[in-house]
């Protein structure tokens, strides 16, 4: 399984030579996930679930890169992706972007419910999305 949840507060690689799309900033698409194969019953009853913080990603990630690594997972039905450009950073030549993951519902499974757990508990997860490397993902804090 590819989700990581261990508590290493390692630094994380990000690079994505892979990758040559770039990020549009004039690009308004939201991604949707109208995916009605998804065997997951729904919680209607616990509204109560995480956004996702992607706090440093390369350059060269994409809002459809994002969108097909993360919905791998079935955590919840996407709502909107925003890629975040940063305008300075306390590195030199650290070039970064975050990004905001929004759900419109969290999907009620073991993976899910696993994760959801561990966000709002103030936790964060791994996922790799190109052995080896890896995002470092929190809850949106409000």
């Amino acid at each position: 399984m590819a989700y990581d949840n261990d508590n290493n507060d390692n630094d994380y690689n990000d690079n994505n030579d892979n990758n040559n799309n770039d990020y549009n900033d004039n690009n308004d698409n939201d991604y949707n996930d109208n995916n009605d194969n998804n065997n997951n019953d729904n919680n209607d009853n616990d509204k109560q679930f995480p956004h996702l913080c992607i706090p440093r990603v390369h350059l060269s990630v994409t809002k459809e890169l994002v969108f097909e690594i993360i919905n791998k997972y079935s955590f919840g039905s996407i709502e909107k992706i925003d890629v975040i450009k940063k305008k300075g950073s306390c590195k030199k030549n650290d070039l970064s972007n975050m990004v905001f993951i929004y759900f419109k519902e969290w999907y009620n499974n073991t993976m899910a419910n696993s994760v959801k757990d561990r966000l709002m508990s103030g936790k964060d997860i791994k996922i790799i999305y190109d052995d080896p490397w890896y995002w470092k993902i929190s809850a949106i804090k409000v």
